[in-house]
């Protein structure tokens, strides 16, 4: 699961640096990450395992779309 997991993760950010995640699938991990946040409470639930995906997916898109300038 690791492993699948791992290159899930990379593969979704890969996108999100490219610009194919759309706004819909930015506001959607939004959503989702506010449902999860209450129930998830182990780091082995596969719950965690979605959270931590789109966790990601939500600050690279912010890195991308809403940089900080340095």
């Amino acid at each position: 699961m690791f492993c699948s997991l791992t290159s899930l993760k990379f593969e979704v950010l890969d996108e999100v640096k490219m610009g194919m995640i759309t706004k819909a699938q930015y506001e959607y991990a939004k959503e989702r990450i506010e449902e999860l946040l209450p129930v998830v409470d182990e780091v082995n639930d596969k719950r965690a395992a979605e959270l931590s995906v789109l966790s990601d997916i939500v600050i690279e898109y912010e890195k991308e779309v809403f940089p900080i300038g340095v």
